[in-house]
């Protein structure tokens, strides 16, 4: 009775671990096909690990809600209601790296800032700061202080984070 009892918790365990990782498996696989359906690459997406952001002029394209309690480090926040901002701090010599949640908001703003300047080197971050947390990249609050908490524009969409605090 015992040996039969080890092989069903046996059985049963291994069923959950495969459920487990086959839930991981598809919520990464169904964030990816969400992605590539809202959005329409106009701006070339890009992966860049946290060592290469020096070499970008960071932008920020949420709210200020969502910016306050994270960001990447060294960001400078864009309003993507505004029709207006100021191109003066795109003037960079570095190319740009535009992010918001999942890619979409990065997108209209760099489409924007395409058409406004005179600015070539413009990159949507791919997946967005989503996928830059799910990838365990760092992030900072407005103390410029390492942080695990994100905004994740609603309830809806924080399903597709993996770690929230």
């Amino acid at each position: 009775m015992l040996k039969k009892l080890k092989i069903m918790l046996f059985i049963i365990g291994a069923l959950l671990g495969f459920t487990l990782i086959f839930a991981m498996v598809f919520k990464q696989w169904s964030y990816e096909k969400m992605t590539q359906t809202i959005l329409s690459n106009s701006i070339e997406q890009i992966r860049v690990s946290s060592d290469e952001l020096d070499d970008y002029t960071i932008i920020d394209a949420r709210s200020s809600a969502e910016f306050d309690v994270s960001h990447l480090p060294g960001a400078i926040r864009i309003d993507p209601d505004s029709k207006d901002f100021s191109l003066e701090l795109l003037d960079a010599k570095k190319p740009l790296l535009i992010y918001c949640s999942v890619g979409l908001r990065s997108e209209k703003i760099g489409e924007r800032i395409l058409k406004q300047s005179k600015l070539k080197e413009i990159y949507n971050l791919k997946g967005g700061i989503f996928q830059w947390v799910n990838d365990k990249k760092p992030i900072v609050n407005l103390n410029g202080k390492s942080t695990t908490r994100i905004h994740t524009y609603n309830k809806a969409w924080g399903v597709w984070v993996n770690a929230i605090e």
